[in-house]
């Protein structure tokens, strides 16, 4: 067996819909930088958005997406609203990270956002996590946006977001409704045929000390892909001829 070491950061996981994250918005897009991911393809449609009792003009707006080797932490994530469009403040937004096997969603991560500013024509709003999540490495993943509230009224402006065909290879768009303003459920409406412009931003986790994050498969996984490679992650870089790491089979304590 070989051993691959990645390096990132420990972060400590808080309780879901914590608050406290920040948004802002750019006529242009993110760059998309080492782990990152995105989908800036043609725009082929746009998505009605609104804080209203529907499951699905109403519902979380999400995209699915999968990890790469190694765990990393999600600082934020981007949508474009359509040419013609905007949103006025003030509004207010949950953001949801889960795992996704089939069209079954489990929440790891939920953060709340406060919008007081007006979200022009085509620009590009970012979401970033006061707390980013850790995610496990080669993970089908989604992540999405519910509208719970706006104090303004749906005549200042409604937030059509713009998507493309099916453009990104490594996930999906989708709607995860209640019927309850902004309020995902635990499944997901998944749209073959379209992708959500979206960005990504990934960084490697990290913290004073040394210490291991995450494995790869995680610890007490099922079903987990088995390869000839175990993948460690730790919070910082490994300098080679420093120190030593042991890997242990607990079945067996060899």
């Amino acid at each position: 067996m070989r051993t691959l070491v990645t390096s990132a950061m420990l972060v400590v996981l808080v309780g879901l819909a914590a608050q406290g994250g920040t948004m802002s918005a750019s006529p242009q897009p993110p760059a998309v930088v080492g782990s990152d991911m995105a989908n800036y393809g043609a725009v082929t449609g746009t998505d009605k958005w609104w804080a209203e009792n529907n499951a699905t003009t109403g519902g979380a707006k999400g995209q699915t997406f999968r990890t790469g080797i190694g765990a990393a932490r999600l600082k934020a994530i981007t949508y474009q609203i359509a040419d013609g469009q905007q949103a006025t403040a003030t509004k207010r937004y949950v953001v949801r990270v889960g795992t996704i096997v089939g069209t079954n969603f489990t929440p790891v991560y939920a953060e709340g956002f406060i919008q007081d500013f007006t979200w022009n024509a085509g620009e590009y709003m970012t979401w970033t996590f006061t707390n980013p999540p850790l995610l496990s490495g080669e993970t089908l993943y989604g992540v999405d946006v519910g509208l719970t509230n706006s104090s303004s009224a749906w005549q200042t402006g409604i937030p059509y977001l713009n998507y493309t065909d099916s453009e990104y290879a490594d996930g999906q768009f989708y709607t995860s409704g209640t019927g309850q303003a902004g309020v995902g459920s635990g499944g997901v409406v998944l749209s073959l045929n379209r992708d959500r412009i979206f960005h990504l931003d990934f960084e490697p986790p990290g913290g004073p000390g040394f210490e291991f994050v995450a494995g790869d498969p995680p610890d007490n996984a099922t079903n987990a892909l088995l390869r000839s490679q175990l993948v460690a992650t730790f919070n910082q870089n490994l300098r080679p001829g420093t120190g030593n790491i042991i890997i242990r089979d607990l079945t067996n304590g060899t």
